[in-house]
């Protein structure tokens, strides 16, 4: 559960405030807003990579403002709007050393499921310059998806995707948190649906 209460952020000339706002464990929800509104910042003050100016946020009764990295990396995938890979890396290679550096085993399955989902499984031996920009920002959700966590934030996820495509991989995306019982939070421009909340900043 993701619970904000009286929150204030401000760094002029951007500022944030949320009175209260609440989402129950295992439900998915959309944030948008005008660019400047605090989407992005709201997802890392979730993540503990902003400190707040007031309020609270509690996620499942932790606080991310006082939390340590390793909590980061136990609870949360954030999932940024530009793909960040290792550009001398394989696509398969990337997705390895995510597990290597996670120190977790890959479920083969579904590993395989992922890629298949996601279009992916024929370009894993590319490197990511010979990848388009929404290729490589699947591979980014198949990472994160890969090994589950209790909380999925996802900033801008299908920007790189065409409209009809965005929408398979953000029901493809909706599945999968259901099936793990995660949290997801996910910020966009576009008016997507079928979401438990729709947050608007």
């Amino acid at each position: 559960m993701i619970l904000i209460e009286s929150l204030a952020w401000s760094r002029p000339p951007f500022q944030l405030s949320i009175d209260s706002w609440r989402l129950e464990k295992s439900q998915h929800a959309l944030i948008t807003g005008k660019s400047g509104s605090g989407k992005t910042t709201l997802l890392k003050l979730m993540c503990g990579l902003e400190s707040l100016d007031k309020g609270s946020i509690s996620m499942n009764g932790d606080d991310p403002q006082g939390s340590l990295a390793a909590w980061r990396r136990d609870k949360i995938h954030l999932v940024l709007s530009d793909p960040s890979l290792f550009p001398d890396l394989t696509l398969a290679a990337n997705l390895d050393l995510h597990s290597h550096m996670l120190g977790e085993p890959q479920d083969a399955d579904r590993k395989e499921g992922l890629l298949q989902q996601l279009g992916l499984t024929p370009l894993m031996d590319r490197l990511p310059e010979n990848c388009s920009s929404g290729e490589r920002q699947r591979l980014t959700l198949a990472r994160a998806f890969l090994h589950p966590r209790p909380f999925l934030l996802l900033d801008e996820p299908t920007s790189h995707l065409s409209m009809d495509h965005g929408k398979e991989v953000v029901n493809l995306m909706k599945s999968w948190a259901k099936d793990d019982h995660s949290t997801l939070v996910m910020v966009s421009h576009r008016q997507e649906e079928n979401f438990d909340h729709h947050l608007t900043l």
